[in-house]
Parts: C-alpha cells; sequence; structure tokens
C-alpha cells in the first residue's frame, strides 16, 4: 500500500504544479477574492446570534428580496462547491415562498425532508432556526456526532459547515464525489460512514502532505474538478446500481492456450500511467463494495457468519493478507475472497491480474480460496465466483489469469 500512496502523491504533486500555471487557475484567484468578500458579508449577516431572530423573509428562497436571503447565500451567491441539482427548494431548506400562491410552503408530510421540523409554518420556521445554531456550534467544537445527527439536508448541513468553518475543511459534498475522490487518493475509508468523516479525512490528507501551504481548501477543490487534475474520475463514474440486481454465478475458467492464458514480462521498460493507476484503483475500490453489498445482502440465504472487510473496514484494514473478505460457510469453512473488476468488457472471457501475495494465498488454500470477478463493471451486473483450484493449470510468470468461461 505504501508503494502505491508514493506512486499517487507523485502523480499528484504534478498534476498540481501543472494546474499551478493554468489560466483557469489564475481565474479561480479572482473567483475566489469575490468569493471572499461575498462570504465575509454573509457571515456578519448571520451569525449565530442573529440567526435566532431572523425573520422567514430573511431565510427563504422564493420572495422579491430573495438575493438577500440566509438560503441564496448558500445555494447560490456562495459557490464554493455546488448544492444545487433535481432537489427542491422544500427539500433543500424546508421552507420556501410561493410566488404564485404568495405563502411560505413547505413539503407534505409524506416527505422525509419534513421529519424533525413539525407540521406548521410558524413551527417548521422555529426549528430551523434551531437546527441552524446547533449545526453552527457543532461545526466550530467539532462535534460530529451531533452534526450528524443534525435533520437538515445532507449537502446543505455539509456547505453550511464549510461556510463557517472554511479554513478548516475542502468544499466537497456529494457522496459518490467524495467517495471515488478518496479512493482514488488512496485514503482509507468507510463507504457507509457519514459524509463529514469522509470530508475530514479529504482534509487531513490535504494537510498532511501541506498543500495548504501552496493552494487554499477552495483552491484545491477547483484542481480536483479540472481537466489537469481528476474530473474525468468523477465525469465517468458508474450509475448508482441496486444491489439486488446482481446475481453471483459459479464459472470455470479454461486456458485455451499458455500464451492466451499467461501475460509474460518482456524486456522492455515498463512505462507507469499515473492516470491508468488512478482509474484501476477505483475501479478496484468499486468491484470491493459491489461485492461486500451482495455479501450482506445475501448474508442468510448464503448462510455464511463472521463476515469480515479486511479491505474496506478502517478498524481491521489489512492490504497484505492477500485476499479482500473472509467469511465462514455453513459448514464453518473459512472462505477467503480476493475481488477481481474491470472497466473492458471481456464479454465470456475472465482476465485479471494478481500478486505475488495473492498467489501465495491461494495456493495454500485452494479449495477456500475464491476470485468474485466483475466484468464490464460501469454495465454488467453479475459477479462470477471462481474456485481456485480449478485455475491451478496457470502458472503465471505476471501472476495473470486469462480464459473461457464454462
Amino acid at each position: 500500500m505504501m508503494e502505491d500512496n508514493v506512486l499517487y502523491v507523485g502523480s499528484l504533486f504534478e498534476k498540481l504544479d501543472a494546474y499551478l500555471i493554468s489560466n483557469e487557475y489564475k481565474e479561480k484567484l479572482k473567483e475566489e477574492k469575490r468569493l471572499r468578500k461575498a462570504l465575509n458579508k454573509f457571515l456578519n449577516l448571520f451569525t449565530k446570534e442573529k440567526i435566532k431572530t431572523m425573520t422567514k423573509e430573511d431565510y427563504c428562497l422564493g420572495l422579491e428580496n430573495s438575493r438577500k436571503s440566509f438560503c441564496y447565500y448558500v445555494e447560490k451567491l456562495l459557490n464554493y462547491g455546488a448544492i444545487s441539482g433535481r432537489t427542491n427548494a422544500y427539500q433543500k431548506f424546508v421552507l420556501y415562498y410561493d410566488k404564485k400562491e404568495k405563502q411560505f410552503k413547505f413539503g407534505d408530510r409524506r416527505t422525509k425532508y419534513r421529519k424533525g421540523f413539525g407540521s406548521e409554518v410558524e413551527e417548521i420556521f422555529e426549528n430551523i432556526k434551531k437546527h441552524l445554531a446547533s449545526l453552527i456550534k457543532d461545526i466550530k467544537n467539532k462535534n460530529y456526532e451531533g452534526f450528524c445527527k443534525n435533520p437538515i439536508n445532507e449537502m446543505v448541513k455539509n456547505k453550511i459547515a464549510f461556510l463557517y468553518d472554511s479554513e478548516n475543511q475542502i468544499p466537497i459534498y456529494g457522496e459518490k464525489d467524495l467517495d471515488i475522490i478518496l479512493t482514488a487518493f488512496a485514503i482509507p475509508f468507510n463507504s457507509t460512514e457519514e459524509r463529514i468523516y469522509k470530508r475530514i479525512k479529504l482534509f487531513d490528507f490535504y494537510k498532511k502532505l501541506e498543500l495548504d501551504k501552496k493552494v487554499s481548501p477552495y483552491i484545491f477543490m477547483s484542481f480536483i474538478y479540472n481537466d489537469l487534475g481528476y474530473r474525468s474520475l468523477l465525469k465517468n463514474k458508474s450509475a448508482d446500481k441496486n444491489i439486488k440486481a446482481y446475481k453471483l454465478i459459479d464459472v470455470t475458467v479454461k486456458s485455451k492456450s499458455d500464451k492466451s492464458a499467461i501475460k509474460r514480462k518482456s524486456n522492455k521498460p515498463i512505462i507507469i500511467n499515473n492516470a491508468n493507476e488512478e482509474k484501476k484503483r477505483v475501479i478496484g475500490k468499486q468491484g470491493e463494495q459491489i461485492v461486500w453489498d451482495y455479501l450482506k445482502e445475501h448474508e442468510t440465504d448464503m448462510k455464511i457468519s463472521d463476515l469480515k472487510a479486511w479491505c474496506l473496514d478502517d478498524k481491521i484494514r489489512d492490504d497484505s493478507k492477500g485476499f479482500d473478505f473472509s467469511y465462514k460457510d455453513k459448514n464453518g469453512n473459512e472462505i477467503l475472497v480476493e475481488v477481481k473488476s474491470t472497466s473492458r468488457d471481456y464479454k465470456d472471457k475472465v482476465y485479471f491480474e494478481i500478486s505475488a501475495k495473492e498467489y501465495e494465498v491461494m495456493q495454500k488454500n485452494l479449495d477456500h480460496y475464491y476470485f468474485f470477478f466483475i466484468n464490464n463493471i460501469n454495465c454488467d451486473n453479475i459477479i462470477k465466483r471462481i474456485k481456485a483450484s480449478e485455475i491451478t493449470e496457470f502458472k503465471p510468470t505476471h501472476y495473470s489469469v486469462g480464459g473461457e468461461c464454462k
């Protein structure tokens, strides 16, 4: 893992140095100056004390003077990371002003966005102010447990957290984006944890590498989303899939020939493409998450127990074990699982690389070691399970497995 980190960090600084001489960087510096001025005005207008006494007009979108409202600043004016999208005003901010009906409105009681706010306009608004005050207090005191329990919309409260603590956070709020960025930066995390903790890990990474001496949190965010940074990874992220749509099938792998099954080393120098390495890392983590979700979903019907995620769980994380997951089957045998995934479409074929450690562990556990292979990860929903004892005919020099599914 350390080797991956060293490789990655070198790539990061190369990318960042290229960004710092770009025209977009110069424009972002000008934009940051404007944003900082607007942020200071916002913080003076909406102190924690003033939030307690603000009116609905001070808060809501939809009014003629709403360009000076709290919600307008948060969503529109302070462009420190976007929170716009398909969500409605009431989904983000609970309360808004309807110009046509000329009254303050909120979502009906069937929507989850009302939970924790009440059922009448005045009651809802008083609770909004209470939750906002608690949110600002919790983020300043680093009370993340209280922050997570706050019923304000996730995207909104994470952006508000940045606005009131902008020197100690990176302005990225989307959960899927955070997962991909943390994966690309080889930062250990659990995909099920609250996004504020993922954001803390991203900021700690930024500080640990002393990137704060080169760029501000806002500029670092801008760099990540730039073409010179990691935009392609974020742009090409796979769409969310329902894990219930996945199927697990058992396959055997038969080599067509030694030549097709084994990718031998050549005497030519190896050229490492950092972009490809980062993409492979992200695809690998996506595959691991899919298999983990599948195993958790089917834990009962597969009759498995003592399921452990050695590649995902921070508490037990160990990348040197030679496998990603382990569990006990119905007979009490320990099963070792190594996940392999690819963005390429091999159709009815299988191809993946394994490390020397994986090969060593596999050879010692042939009857209890399985590869879970996901072909064309962005499109397919089939997990192919391959028992190690059925691919022993491969004697790789480069530790690669290739062949046809039968």
